[in-house]
């Protein structure tokens, strides 16, 4: 389960233990929308300050910028 909004920060949970796994702090704006891929190796986020950031979930890392 990806959750984000106005404190700018991505949380990942285990969604049937609901703990945190991490935590993105990237965004400088809003996270207006998160989607994971179809194989759950990437989150895409978007937000108000207008940048597509593309996560590696296995690195914990952005891996594409747009």
């Amino acid at each position: 389960l990806a959750v984000g909004g106005a404190d700018t920060i991505i949380r990942i949970f285990d969604f049937p233990t609901r703990a945190l796994i991490t935590e993105f702090y990237e965004n400088s704006d809003w996270i207006l929308s998160l989607s994971f891929s179809y194989d759950d190796k990437y989150l895409a986020s978007g937000g108000g300050d207008s940048i597509l950031r593309i996560y590696n979930l296995e690195t914990r890392k952005i891996e594409y910028l747009f």
